[in-house]
């Protein structure tokens, strides 16, 4: 086995009807040699191609405030100046 990454933090959502969680589909906040982070995501919607930028974004804006304790609620997530309902 050959190391590769740290996560700090780390989500992998389960597969349907299923209570296992999916190896193609996560997402993480790594951590770098020099201390620094990063948000990774693999198979989610942020590095998908058929997604528009608004869910890629807003995915991308939940999961820093989830991985970083900031997520309050779901107020303090912007939605690109999407009209309430």
């Amino acid at each position: 086995m050959q190391y590769e990454a740290c996560y700090l933090r780390f989500l992998m959502p389960r597969m349907r009807d299923s209570e296992l969680g999916s190896k193609k589909r996560y997402a993480g906040l790594r951590q770098a040699p020099d201390g620094s982070s990063t948000l990774v995501f693999k198979g989610l919607e942020q590095v998908r191609s058929d997604w528009t930028r608004l869910a890629k974004d807003f995915q991308q804006t939940l999961f820093a405030q989830i991985f970083a304790d900031q997520l309050r609620s779901a107020d303090s997530i912007p939605c690109g100046g999407i009209a309430r309902g």
